[in-house]
């Protein structure tokens, strides 16, 4: 162990050396006078898609205000009642949210709701900006400050962080946090990476197996052990002081209705009100399964996906802590968190940074120069896809039955696209071992 560690400081070193300073030259101008007019433009967009929005913030919020206050928020009529008292109006059938997510925001509850919106709006935009820039030094560490401030740029203008500002979703925040996690893996501050996945899984935790696969990648086992039992102490801790086993309970009754038929994250794509989701459940579903059969079915491809991953992972055992490793392994692992669980478009950005480090910079040991072709759909939808008008255009052509399949197209980009990662991490061969010894960046 001590040896591969070596070897994969020694890799992260000749990836990262220092390179030579360069003077600020015009394009370097261009480049942030461009950068900062995308975050301008990304900021007001952002705010303004949210502005008489925000449900899901709403949620985590009187989350923490009943963890604070020891009430039982899992009981409909008590949270109904905080609703009114803190929001002013009632904008979910249930709570979905563990006690963790309202533990994790507690300091909002500090202040009025509208006022807790505008620091939840600057948080995440403060914690997705901090995330890219460390992942642009992490991967990209010859490439200069202004072209780090374009990057940023494009991606607050992304489809899928507008389509997360707009219910004040906590998923801008997260891709952050993912980026934080990677930067303080790879830099070798485990406090950092643990405390951000801590607080990702705490708010979020459909989002865990893709921390959780980062670290299994690397054999981390004591780290998803202390991981794991943090994320369950804390939640421990909400539900002891929402009401104990009266909590718990409630918490699997209202968890019981999450899918209920005719609201927004039901299986059944033909009923209007129901949202875009990306598991392979709601896909097989749409495509005409009963429901039964598409949660076995999604339950059968995971196992299958779950096998590739032990195969590939045998592969690279002998290299698998180099950065290389992770460049392979990455995007069929964020892919796989999207496509085994319940997910909204939304959540989508969380591919963001395996777009970026695909498509600017090549996995130094890929031969399959096609194989990012298959992310090309992939990103025009998480970028570009401009949802609402296409759906405005189909109903007006096709009525609201034309929309069935748009509600489909998530999940089938990320198909597509794992289903590529997944070849590209059984045909590519594994890193070859560094010699520290011979490593110009050691020495």
């Amino acid at each position: 162990m001590s040896k591969q560690l070596e070897n994969s400081t020694s890799s992260l070193q000749a990836h990262s050396a220092p390179v030579a300073t360069k003077h600020f030259t015009h394009l370097d101008l261009l480049l942030v006078c461009l950068g900062f007019a995308l975050i301008l433009i990304g900021l007001f967009i952002n705010h303004h898609v949210g502005t008489g929005r925000g449900e899901d913030l709403a949620q985590i919020y009187i989350s923490g205000n009943a963890f604070i206050h020891g009430q039982n928020i899992f009981d409909i009529d008590t949270q109904r009642r905080i609703f009114i008292q803190e929001t002013g109006s009632v904008p979910t059938w249930g709570m979905f949210y563990p006690p963790s997510a309202g533990i994790a925001v507690t300091y909002l509850n500090l202040f009025p709701y509208h006022v807790a919106r505008v620091i939840w709006f600057w948080l995440m935009h403060i914690v997705l900006i901090a995330g890219f820039w460390l992942l642009c030094k992490l991967f990209f560490p010859e490439k200069s400050h202004a072209w780090r401030t374009l990057m940023i740029g494009l991606v607050l203008c992304a489809s899928s962080i507008r389509w997360g500002f707009q219910l004040y979703q906590s998923a801008p925040l997260i891709v952050g946090l993912l980026c934080i996690f990677l930067y303080g893996l790879y830099k070798e501050h485990p406090i950092l990476a643990i405390t951000c996945a801590w607080y990702a899984i705490c708010i979020k935790p459909s989002i865990a197996i893709a921390f959780i696969g980062v670290l299994a990648l690397q054999r981390k086992w004591k780290q998803i052990f202390i991981l794991v039992c943090l994320v369950i102490i804390t939640n421990g801790i909400g539900f002891a002081r929402m009401g104990g086993m009266e909590a718990i309970q409630g918490y699997k009754t209202n968890i019981a209705h999450l899918e209920d038929p005719g609201k927004s994250n039901s299986l059944d794509a033909t009923i209007s009100s129901t949202q875009e989701r990306t598991d392979w459940a709601f896909l097989l579903c749409m495509f005409g399964m009963p429901e039964k059969a598409g949660r076995i079915g999604g339950v059968i491809i995971s196992l299958l996906v779950l096998g590739v991953f032990v195969y590939a992972g045998s592969k690279w055992r002998h290299s698998y802590l180099s950065q290389e490793a992770l460049l392979v392994f990455l995007p069929a692992i964020l892919l796989f968190s999207m496509l085994c669980v319940y997910h909204h478009r939304y959540d989508t950005s969380m591919l963001i940074p395996v777009l970026f480090i695909l498509l600017v910079q090549q996995p130094a040991k890929q031969s399959h120069s096609l194989s990012p072709l298959f992310y090309l759909p992939l990103f025009a939808y998480i970028f570009l896809y401009p949802v609402y008008q296409v759906q405005t255009i189909v109903i007006r052509i096709l009525g609201y039955e034309g929309t069935v399949l748009l509600k489909g197209v998530a999940g089938i980009v990320l198909n597509i696209a794992l289903y590529a990662s997944l070849y590209q991490l059984i045909a590519s061969p594994p890193a070859v071992k560094v010699d520290s010894s011979k490593d110009p960046a050691v020495s």
